[in-house]
């Protein structure tokens, strides 16, 4: 059972009586004497503030006695809500009423929902008069505990903090930061949340239920309080079914007529788009204000807009556009839209919860959102906060399910939704605003979330990645990165092998911009961001994927001549796996045996760069000793596809078949293999045999493999003086731009080798 309400008795209760009754306390604090709170008394009561439930004395000592306990313990509005002393009512104990009294303060209806506690007698017949639904007897006080055993109650305990397991119910276990042994969700939504969430869902109540319609009126207190929007100044918020797109459609529909209405939506991300798409639905007129993704809003444009095209009576806007999360000045915007005689509606989908909002500060009309985003309960509820004059004011909106004026005209008459609820969702929402409640509101889960996004950020450049959207402008709800350039990274395969490590992201929605998206919200950690970042990093080297900028920003000819430079400055000094060159070294031994061999241009630059793929993956020298192949040959092709054509890159793919295929033909081949070459041989899958054999046989570029093959072989002597890099940037631009020109359409599906 759900506990809204704890009544404490004072006297040997919660304040230390010296083993003496009302009377005398009450003449010992008269006298000067000093108070002392039962041991743990404050920590329990405020615990169960804390927890969502409401906190009451009562007492058989005057109200200025009651007072002066309080004031002198410090007992402020964090460790209880209300005191009642027998000098407020008409009857004291056994009698229920100040119980009864403290349940009308605390606005409880349900005494089976209120526990008592006390160390008296009269304490547990009070409570069981009243109809309490715990009545609980605390023995370690000034009474004997037979002095309670023979009274009505439901449960008797030694101390105070015997009472917590019994109000909150078995504590729930919830996951530490960092493990992610169980999926977590790095997304705008639905989100990682806490078990005591997921708990709050594991009973059934209905939706007509005394309890439920309390729950619906506090969860919509809770939000009214979230957005800084006060009863005095006259706002409401309206729960629904559904997501929160429901919400925003019901918004629009609600507030904006068909007829006699202009409606502007701020268009710079995939929700803004939405809202323009459901006007248009829903036969609203509407004009679209388009905008870089990537790029805040401005004010100032809105005003524009607004005085170049008059008529128009609404303002719509994404206050975290989750596309991107780039933040919209909705403050500013909202001036704008007043000063314009607009009413402004916001989509604030993914900053609720996380980043500070005040309706009436900023200007805001209307506002929707819904339970999962920052809030961290489950899909399924969505809500508007809006000005009741709007509610009052609102015709018959074009759909009867997404009607709010109508849906909060029936919380106002029965407190109950029109239409079935989703009654755990509401639960579970509940639930999640105590959590906020806990964790310091707003402020305290903003200060986490930005924790999450410094911590992302660091280790997301570190690894090569870049944001799309500038930091200044960028929330720290969700983040945009750029994919890297590298032809071996596929959107798809990359979030499958995060998926398999428990870790979930989704793809960008930003068009023309291929990026993918991390959320940094919802029940995640610090430490769960690093283990995600420690996780790509994993999943870029299992691909072979470099993300470095050099690589991934090459868009011509000359560009891969200068990464290529850069690459073998960096690593080129590196030995070559197990031989005693470099790779520099072996790299331009090769080109240079293919050049005195009279080879085509393009084979002497395939010649050169054969072993690109080492570079580009920056795996150690040791990735063979541990048993991994690191499919060098399919790492370089893919990225030289993108500048060369098969002439290039195919002898570069198929250079390691080559050596499996020497090995089958040539008894000679394999008897001169270096010990290195033997070891990454076996690797590879061995000599090639049966079908496999024939096929590279009748392979294009075949030949041209073979032939680099053996310079390959031989491309392994210390100290042989060769021409250097430079020699060969003429022929890396030449050969590009000619390849390049000729080979645009060059079919990759020859190419899809899976690492």
């Amino acid at each position: 059972m759900r506990v809204d309400l704890v009544v404490f008795d004072i006297a040997g209760t919660t304040v230390y009586d010296g083993d003496a009754g009302p009377g005398s306390l009450a003449d010992a604090i008269a006298l000067g004497a000093g108070v002392r709170e039962a041991e743990g008394a404050s920590a329990v009561m405020r615990r169960l503030r804390e927890s969502g439930v409401k906190v009451a004395l009562d007492t058989g000592l005057a109200r200025t006695i009651t007072d002066l306990v309080v004031a002198r313990l410090g007992w402020g509005s964090d460790v209880l809500d209300l005191t009642v002393s027998s000098d407020d009512v008409a009857r004291g104990r056994p009698h229920p009423d100040m119980v009864l009294e403290a349940m009308r303060r605390a606005g409880v209806t349900d005494p089976s929902r209120v526990a008592k506690v006390g160390d008296a007698a009269a304490d547990l017949l009070e409570g069981t008069a009243a109809g309490c639904g715990l009545v609980i007897g605390l023995t370690g006080g000034s009474r004997a505990p037979r002095e309670l055993e023979g009274q009505p109650h439901t449960h008797l305990i030694a101390s105070l903090r015997d009472l917590l397991p019994i109000v909150e119910g078995q504590p729930v276990a919830e996951r530490a930061p960092g493990d992610s042994s169980t999926p977590l969700l790095f997304t705008p939504g639905p989100l990682t949340t806490s078990a005591a969430v997921k708990h709050s869902m594991l009973r059934d109540v209905g939706s007509r239920d005394r309890e439920f319609i309390e729950v619906v009126a506090r969860v919509r207190e809770r939000l009214r309080q979230l957005a800084t929007a006060p009863d005095t100044d006259g706002f409401e918020a309206v729960l629904l079914q559904g997501s929160g797109t429901y919400a925003v459609e019901a918004m629009l529909g609600t507030f904006v007529p068909r007829a006699g209405a202009r409606l502007l939506v701020i268009d710079n991300g995939a929700y803004g788009a939405r809202m323009t798409e459901i006007a248009k639905a829903s036969g609203i007129d509407v004009v679209a204000l388009g905008g870089s993704p990537a790029g805040a809003m401005a004010a100032a444009d809105v005003a524009c807009a607004l005085t170049s095209h008059p008529g128009f009576t609404h303002v719509a806007v994404v206050h975290c556009e989750t596309t991107t999360g780039v933040l919209n000045p909705i403050r500013e915007i909202g001036a704008v839209a007043h000063a314009a005689g607009c009413t402004l509606l916001v989509d604030a989908m993914s900053s609720f919860g996380a980043i500070p909002i005040d309706m009436v500060r900023d200007g805001i009309d209307a506002l929707a959102c819904s339970s999962n985003k920052c809030l961290e309960g489950v899909p399924g509820c969505a809500f508007v906060i809006a000005r009741r004059k709007l509610l009052q004011a609102a015709s018959p909106a074009h759909s009867v399910v997404l009607d709010l004026g109508a849906q909060w005209r029936g919380f106002e008459h029965d407190g109950q939704f029109r239409f079935t609820p989703p009654t755990h969702v509401v639960l579970a929402l509940d639930r999640a605003l105590t959590e906020l409640e806990r964790e310091g509101g707003v402020a305290g889960r903003a200060a986490r979330y930005h924790a999450n996004h410094e911590r992302l950020l660091t280790g997301m450049r570190a690894l090569g990645f870049t944001e799309v959207v500038p930091r200044p402008l960028q929330s720290d709800v969700i983040t945009a990165f750029h994919c890297p350039g590298d032809p071996l990274f596929t959107f798809e395969d990359f979030s499958e092998r995060l998926r398999h490590r428990h870790f979930v992201i989704y793809p960008g929605k930003v068009a023309g911009i291929d990026s993918f998206r991390i959320g940094t919200i919802g029940r995640l950690y610090p430490a769960d961001v690093e283990a995600l970042v420690t996780a790509i990093g994993d999943v870029m080297q299992e691909l072979g994927v470099d993300a470095d900028p050099v690589a991934c920003s090459a868009t011509s000819a000359e560009d891969v001549a200068d990464a290529v430079t850069e690459f073998f400055a960096r690593s080129g000094g590196e030995l070559y796996f197990g031989e005693s060159v470099t790779q520099r070294e072996h790299a331009l031994q090769c080109a240079s045996l293919a050049e005195r061999a009279g080879a085509p241009e393009a084979l002497v630059i395939a010649a050169l760069l054969h072993d690109v793929g080492h570079l580009l993956h920056g795996r150690p020298e040791s990735l063979a000793d541990s048993g991994v192949d690191g499919l060098h040959e399919v790492v370089g092709q893919r990225w030289l596809s993108r500048f060369f054509g098969p002439e290039v890159t195919e002898p570069v793919r198929l250079h390691v078949d080559a050596k499996r295929y020497l090995c089958a033909t040539d008894p000679e081949y394999l008897n001169g293999l270096s010990p290195a070459s033997r070891q990454s041989l076996a690797l590879q899958g061995g000599p090639l045999q049966g079908e496999a054999l024939s096929e590279f046989a009748d392979r294009p570029f075949a030949l041209d493999a073979v032939r680099l093959r053996r310079w390959d072989d031989r491309a392994k002597v210390p100290g042989l003086v060769v021409p250097d890099l430079d020699h060969y940037r003429t022929l890396l631009v030449t050969v590009g731009r000619r390849s390049f020109a000729t080979h645009t359409a060059f079919d990759n599906s020859i190419l899809n080798v899976d690492p």
